[in-house]
C-alpha cells in the first residue's frame, strides 16, 4: 500500500470545516475482510476511503515490523505535542528506557491533522486512525504518518453498537474477547461513575452473551470443553453461580474429571457412589436408607413371625388335612375325586409345611395309574419351595413311567417353566434313569427354558440318551421327526 492523502471526500465523515463538530465514525459499519499475510498469518482489513487498512491493536506502534505498513487502529486522544506529534491517552510518545514493556506510540501529524486534533480533541476522545507505518529517521522503532483520524463514538455508545454487530453475527469469541476488553478497560482507565456502570454492564453483557452462545456449540459428551468454559465464567465474579453450574455439568460426563473434581471439592461437594453431591444430599441419603433398612428389618421381622404363626398352625393340621384329603378319594365320585386331585395340588403349592408337602406328594404318586394325578402335581409344581418341586418332577416321571396318559405332557411343561439349576438336574436324573423314547421326548420338549445352563442341562441329558450331537432345538426336532419311530434307546 502507499501512503496517500484519503479523505478529502469522505461520506458524510470525514472533512470538517472549523469549529464545527466531526461526524462520529462507527467503523463496525466499514467493509471487513479477513486476508493472509506473506507470513501466512490472518489479518483483518477495512475499506475506508477506497483503501484497505490494516485493523491492529495499538502495541504494533511499539514493535520494529512495517511489512504490510497501512495501518488503522484506535485509541483514545490525550494530547498533541512536539508540536506534531499525536499523544495517546495512557501511552507515551516514545520509549522509556527505564521501562522497556511500557506501549509507546510515535504518530506524526500533517499540518491539517495537528490543527484539527488541537481544535476539536478534548481529552478522553476516541479516535479512529488510519496511516502508513515507516522507520524512525533515528533507525530505531516505528513512525506512524497518520493519513486521516476520526472521531469514533463514545465508550459506552461505541461499545454497544459493536455487541449488537458481533451477536448478530453469532461471533461469540469476538463478544468474549471484546467483554474482556471492556472490563480491562473499567480497570485502568479513570471513569466518571456513570460511563462506569454503563462500561461494566455492557462487559457483562459482551462476556455473558458470548459464552451462552459458546456454550450451544459444545457437544454433549465434551468434558473438557465443558470445564474451559466453566473457567472462563470463573474469571468474572458476578457469574459464580454458572461456573459451578458448568464444573457440575463436567463431572456428570465425566465424574474422575481431575481439575472440576478438586473445583468441586471446594464447593463442598464430595464423590459418593460415582456421583457429585453436596453434603447434605449425601446425608439425606444415608438417613433414607437407614430409614429404608430400619423399616425393612421391622417389615422383616413381621413377615417372619407371620411364617412362624402359618408354619405352627399348618403343622397342627397336618393329620387332620391329610385324612380328609384321603377320605375324598376314597369317595367313589368322579367329580368328587377330581375335586380333592385339585385340592391336594393347591395344597401343596401353597403350603408352609414341607413335610406335609412331601406327604402329600408321596400319595399323589401312589394313587392308581387310572387317576388323573399329573394334573395334581403341575399344580403342586408351582410351589417356592424346590425340594417339593424337585419331588414333583420325581412323581411325574414315576407316573409316565407307569403309563398315566398325561404324565409326560405335564413334566415337559414343568420342566421348561424350572429357573432352578438343582431341581432341573433332578429331574433330569429321574428321565436318564427311565429312559426310553419318552424321556427324549419331553426333553425336547423343554428346550424352550429361558435359561440358557438349564437348556445345557437338557441336551446333555438328550446327547446322553441318543448319542447324537445336536444343540438347537430345531435340531433335535428335525432329527426326532425323522428317527423317532425307528429309534431304539436301548
Amino acid at each position: 500500500m502507499r501512503c496517500h492523502s484519503i479523505l478529502m471526500t469522505v461520506l458524510a465523515i470525514g472533512c470538517c470545516h472549523a469549529g464545527a463538530e466531526e461526524a462520529r465514525l462507527n467503523i463496525d459499519d466499514l467493509p471487513h475482510k479477513t486476508i493472509e499475510l506473506p507470513n501466512g498469518s490472518k489479518a483483518e482489513v477495512i475499506r475506508f476511503g477506497d483503501h484497505w487498512w490494516r485493523f491492529v491493536k495499538v502495541a504494533v506502534l511499539s514493535g520494529n515490523d512495517a511489512q504490510d505498513p497501512d495501518i488503522c487502529f484506535e485509541g483514545k486522544f490525550d494530547s498533541v505535542v512536539q508540536p506534531d506529534k499525536l499523544k495517546l491517552f495512557g501511552i507515551n510518545i516514545a520509549p522509556i528506557p527505564t521501562d522497556a514493556q511500557r506501549p509507546w506510540a510515535s504518530i506524526a501529524l500533517d499540518d491539517k491533522l495537528e490543527r484539527r486534533a488541537r481544535a476539536e480533541y478534548k481529552r478522553g476522545d476516541n479516535l479512529w486512525i488510519c496511516g502508513t507505518l515507516k522507520r524512525s529517521p533515528g533507525g530505531k522503532g516505528l513512525d506512524l504518518h497518520a493519513v486521516d483520524i476520526l472521531r469514533l463514538p463514545k465508550d459506552a455508545q461505541r461499545y454497544e453498537m459493536r455487541i449488537i454487530a458481533l451477536e448478530k453475527k453469532v461471533d461469540y469469541e469476538a463478544l468474549i474477547e471484546l467483554g474482556q476488553e471492556i472490563y480491562q478497560q473499567t480497570k485502568s482507565e479513570v471513569l466518571d461513575l456513570d460511563s462506569y456502570d454503563k462500561l461494566g454492564l455492557l462487559s457483562k453483557r459482551a462476556y455473558e452473551t458470548g459464552l451462552s452462545m459458546k456454550e450451544k456449540t459444545v457437544r454433549a459428551d465434551d468434558a473438557d470443553a465443558y470445564y474451559a468454559l466453566a473457567l472462563q465464567w470463573n474469571e468474572r465474579d458476578y457469574k459464580r453461580g454458572k461456573y459451578r453450574q458448568l464444573v457440575e455439568k463436567t463431572l456428570e460426563i465425566n465424574p474422575d474429571h481431575p481439575q472440576a473434581g478438586r473445583d468441586a471439592e471446594k464447593f463442598g461437594l464430595k464423590k459418593f457412589e460415582g456421583k457429585w453431591r453436596s453434603e447434605d444430599a449425601v446425608a439425606t441419603i444415608l438417613e433414607e436408607r437407614a430409614k429404608a433398612r430400619e423399616t425393612k428389618s421391622k417389615n422383616e421381622l413381621e413377615q417372619e413371625e407371620h411364617r412362624r404363626s402359618e408354619l405352627a398352625r399348618a403343622l397342627e393340621q397336618r393329620p387332620l388335612i391329610l385324612i380328609k384329603r384321603q377320605a375324598e378319594l376314597r369317595s367313589g365320585d368322579a367329580v368328587a375325586v377330581e375335586l380333592a386331585l385339585t385340592g391336594f395340588g393347591e395344597a401343596i403349592q401353597k403350603t408352609p409345611d414341607a413335610g406335609f408337602g412331601k406327604e402329600s406328594i408321596e400319595i399323589l404318586a401312589s394313587l392308581d395309574i387310572k387317576l388323573p394325578v399329573s394334573k395334581a402335581l403341575a399344580l403342586a409344581a408351582r410351589s417356592e419351595n424346590p425340594d417339593l418341586r424337585r419331588r414333583v418332577l420325581e412323581a411325574l416321571v414315576l407316573r409316565g413311567a407307569q403309563q398315566e396318559a398325561q404324565a409326560y405332557s405335564v413334566l415337559g411343561v414343568v420342566l421348561t417353566a424350572e429357573r432352578d439349576l438343582p431341581t432341573a438336574k433332578a429331574g433330569v436324573g429321574a428321565l436318564l434313569a427311565s429312559g426310553g423314547k419318552a424321556a427324549i421326548s419331553v426333553l425336547i420338549e423343554s428346550l424352550n427354558a429361558a435359561d440358557k445352563p438349564i437348556r445345557e442341562e437338557y441336551v446333555d441329558a438328550l446327547k446322553t440318551l441318543t448319542k447324537q450331537g445336536f444343540s438347537s432345538r430345531g435340531e433335535w426336532d428335525a432329527w426326532w421327526k425323522a428317527n423317532q419311530a425307528t429309534f431304539n434307546p436301548n
